[in-house]
């Protein structure tokens, strides 16, 4: 298990085709449904997550206030 933090994002909702609600509730911007989120992106550690982060332009900032 890891403990790095991942950011939190809202993900594919497929709770009615066997998504466990530990999965919805926990998806990471790297993709992966992790057990340590944080919808502060200051908090991460995760290296996937924070190239992803990197990767979104300045015109993207509101992705991350607005989408968590």
């Amino acid at each position: 298990m890891s403990n790095k933090t991942h950011l939190k994002v809202i993900g594919v909702d497929c709770r009615n085709q066997g998504q466990t609600e530990s999965e919805f509730n926990t998806q990471a911007l790297c993709g992966f449904a992790e057990v340590t989120v944080s919808r502060n992106a200051k908090d991460v550690t995760c290296k996937t997550c924070l190239k992803k982060m990197a990767e979104f332009t300045s015109d993207d900032d509101d992705y991350f206030d607005n989408a968590m």
